[in-house]
């Protein structure tokens, strides 16, 4: 059973993780009249597969009989797994993309529905804040384009929908009927992060969209289940926020961690005590015990079976519950299943191998959500589990000393863990050890049962006449969070042990951690500390050769990094939002790749967020030697772009502009014009041997203008990034000829509301035969170059999108 299990889950992700090759795969099939060569291939096979089948049965030999079912099942699984992606690849027509089309339906439960409540303009309207974001649940798409006509019904349809400067914003319990501009899912590709497309088509929603107009719109009834679901939340909130750590019940009752604060974050980082108060394994476990110890304690005079029956439903009653108030999300499904699953085996099953328990557990949170398998959280959830399996499976009723038990599972899961949560985050929190000793009897054992009786008593105040039961009992679950945040903040100043060497490392940490799971006594646990400290101490840094150029996806935004011998030099950093940041999610993890612990330079081109978002996370992460911008006064910390060249090794960095001519900053030159924020921006040009590099920022006409005035036939460079993302303003003839690239790159957002680049970029480098790229459809730009013969330098262009006509270089001295 198990040997399926794994066949059922090999073919399963072995096609999961290779869809993003399929759209190049679907070109190829595309010029034999679709998919029917494919077809064919599949119908032939399972012809053999029978033929095989029959042979070999008949034969008698068992291995081979189990060979080949195993072996069928990998390839059903895989079938499946193709199906089941094309599907998520096409979720919406093609034709539809960057289509107004028109939507009816609602905003889910828990949609994040940012509304700002200082008026109210009409029934289910309020006054909203200039960006919002909905989660919201389509129950019909009309389209009608140049001839397409698309419709689709009764169904649900999860969109991610946006609204710029609106007057208005969306509430729950209201019907409308919506006029937007859909855009399909697409992630930023960049080549420090992989499964990129698993990890949207993960996403809940099946595309994005701008709303454009409000059509219609009626109130639901009263009665509706999601309404009714709402107002559940909205009353477990308002008893939680009694309490004077109301941010951390709601995260841990509600599963809402949006009113936790950025400090507070960062101590459940640093402290490694993140898993406690976000919904996991834990918390539904713990509600599962407290089914059953009810159970015990109201079906104590039952037959021992009864009990077990009485203790399984109920525990099963109170995890439906619970997972039915809380936002569901993959992690809380994942514990749910693997919670319930255990229950069911427990009663149809009282002795069987808990590996079994877990692959079907696998096996059944592959079908509920395919693609979770291509997060962290997936692996760090399954593999904790694991780590604890082997160190408690067979172990679990000898041990006499529950502190024993503590003490072993707390130094077990932080060495069997040490190899993942290097691989995820880069690093290990030696606190985590003291601070999970601490921390995870006292949420899981006190401050969580505690908190559900408060909630439980306050819905029933009025029956008891009383909030006082609740209100104490808030008191007390107070009193444990004080003593939880202050461990937290304890324990986050121990050192972490960070891992910059690359994959060997982790690979090295995994075998240290399995050796010592395998035979877990205190001589093996003493020789791997000490190997775990030195291969946290001892990364090194992989050799690059020649000089690299990254231009990173970043949406709509900028940033590009370089790097020789050793030297980092940042050219802005791109977006920041509420919830994302370029240089967290993007920045880091590349420089985390490469090896780098020190950046030589960052220059911000100018203050506008699309450019200096990511500065402060660079800040926190890495040391950096220099800042520069065009506009010091809106990025801290930084020095004004002065004219000069700095060198680095060979790779040598000249700055255009802010010139001497062009007057002091701000200012217009030789005038007292007021100079905008775009022709502020910092222009730079890269030098390596004979190639060279321009990054004009978003500088636009005037600014163009002046520079081709004075700098001339000094701007001509081998590789342009489009001044402004390709904004119309910014189309200068004169500009462009000055610098006459070899090579044109656009960084611009999927079907962004700007237009960039413009058509007018487009067809001037179309005339010319220049090559012109763009992050919107080609992903990251990766430039490789090294110096050839007589002065001449040699340059190849990567892409992080697969289907990608290559291109190379020479530049001449």
């Amino acid at each position: 059973m198990r040997s399926w299990m794994i066949a059922i889950l090999s073919g399963w992700y072995l096609i999961l993780a290779v869809v993003p090759w399929w759209h190049a795969a679907e070109r190829l099939l595309k010029q034999y009249d679709g998919f029917y060569p494919a077809l064919s291939l599949g119908i032939v096979f399972t012809v053999l597969i029978v033929l095989l089948r029959r042979k070999i049965f008949s034969s008698g030999k068992q291995y081979y009989r189990h060979f080949l079912v195993v072996s069928s099942l990998v390839l059903v699984s895989g079938a499946l797994a193709a199906g089941y992606s094309y599907q998520k690849a096409h979720a919406i027509p093609v034709q539809l993309d960057g289509a107004v089309v028109i939507v009816k339906g609602r905003v889910c439960p828990g949609g994040n529905v940012g509304v700002n409540s200082s008026g109210v303009s009409g029934p289910g309207h309020v006054r909203a804040p200039s960006v919002q974001r909905y989660q919201f649940c389509a129950d019909q798409i009309n389209a009608d384009i140049r001839g397409f006509n698309w419709k689709a019904s009764n169904a649900d349809y999860p969109l991610l929908l946006s609204c710029y400067y609106c007057d208005y914003g969306l509430q729950t319990g209201v019907t409308y009927q919506l006029s937007i501009r859909l855009k399909a899912n697409r992630p930023l590709l960049n080549f420090s992060q992989p499964f990129a497309w698993q990890k949207v088509w993960a996403l809940p929603s099946i595309a994005k969209g701008s709303i454009r107009k409000i059509l219609h719109q009626e109130a639901m009834l009263v009665s509706d289940e999601v309404f009714d679901k709402t107002k559940l939340r909205h009353r477990i909130s308002s008893i939680l926020q009694q309490s004077s750590h109301a941010a951390s019940l709601t995260a841990l009752i509600l599963g809402d961690r949006s009113l936790l604060s950025d400090r507070q974050w960062e101590l459940l980082n640093q402290s490694g005590l993140t898993h406690l108060l976000v919904i996991s394994g834990l918390h539904i476990g713990m509600i599962a015990s407290f089914g059953f110890l009810l159970a015990k304690v109201l079906g104590r005079k039952l037959p021992r079976k009864l009990q077990l029956v009485f203790g399984s439903i109920l525990a099963l009653t109170c995890v439906l519950s619970f997972v039915a108030v809380i936002n569901v999300g993959v992690p809380v499904v994942r514990a749910a299943s693997a919670t319930i699953i255990g229950l069911l085996l427990l009663y149809w099953r009282k002795s069987g191998l808990m590996s079994s328990w877990l692959l079907l557990t696998i096996c059944v949170c592959s079908i509920i959500s395919p693609f979770a398998v291509f997060s962290s959280g997936f692996w760090l959830s399954f593999g904790g589990v694991a780590v604890l399996l082997v160190l408690f499976g067979r172990r679990l009723g000898r041990e006499n000393s529950k502190i024993i038990v503590l003490w072993r599972s707390q130094v077990g899961f932080f060495l069997g863990m040490a190899g993942l949560l290097a691989f995820s985050f880069g690093g290990v929190s030696s606190g985590s050890v003291p601070a999970n000793l601490v921390a995870v009897p006292l949420i899981c054992l006190l401050v969580l049962p505690l908190a559900v009786l408060a909630v439980v008593a306050g819905f029933l105040s009025p029956v008891l006449l009383s909030p006082v039961i609740s209100h104490q009992l808030l008191q007390a679950t107070s009193a444990l969070l004080d003593c939880f945040w202050w461990v937290a903040e304890k324990c986050s100043g121990f050192p972490v042990f960070e891992f910059s060497g690359g994959l060997w490392l982790v690979v090295a940490l995994l075998v240290v951690g399995g050796i010592c799971l395998l035979h877990f006594r205190i001589p093996m646990v003493a020789w791997g500390v000490p190997l775990f400290v030195m291969a946290g101490s001892q990364g090194g840094k992989p050799e690059v050769g020649g000089l690299v150029i990254d231009v990173f996806d970043v949406g709509q935004g900028l940033s590009v990094m370089s790097r020789h011998d050793g030297q980092v030099v940042i050219y802005d950093t791109g977006p920041k939002y509420a919830k994302w940041d370029a240089g967290k999610y993007v920045l880091t993890p590349a420089l985390i790749e490469a090896g780098v612990e020190r950046l030589s330079e960052i220059i911000v081109s100018h203050g506008d967020l699309d450019h200096s978002g990511g500065v402060a996370a660079l800040r926190q992460q890495f040391d950096i030697d220099l800042v520069r911008s065009g506009e010091p006064e809106r990025v801290t910390d930084s020095r004004l772009c002065l004219p000069g060249t700095t060198n680095y090794s060979e790779l040598s960095v000249e700055v255009l502009w802010p010139s001497v001519l062009s007057g002091k900053a701000g200012e217009g030159a030789g005038s007292e014009e007021k100079q905008s924020s775009n022709d502020r921006s910092c222009v730079v040009k890269f030098y390596y041997g004979a190639f060279s590099m321009l990054l004009p920022g978003d500088i636009e006409g005037k600014a163009q203008i002046e520079l081709v005035k004075q700098k001339g036939w000094l701007l001509k460079a081998d590789v342009l990034i489009l001044p402004h993302h390709g904004s119309g303003n910014a189309f200068v003839p004169e500009f462009l000829s000055a610098v006459n690239p070899q090579l044109a790159i656009a960084t611009t957002g999927h079907l962004n509301a700007f237009g960039h680049p413009n058509k007018l970029f487009r067809n001037w480098f179309r005339n010319r035969e220049v090559p012109l790229l763009n992050t919107a459809e080609n992903g990251a730009i990766r430039l490789k170059v090294s110096e050839g013969d007589s002065g001449s330098a040699w340059w190849d262009v990567e892409t992080a999108w697969p289907d990608f006509e290559q291109y190379s270089f020479v530049t001449n001295q």
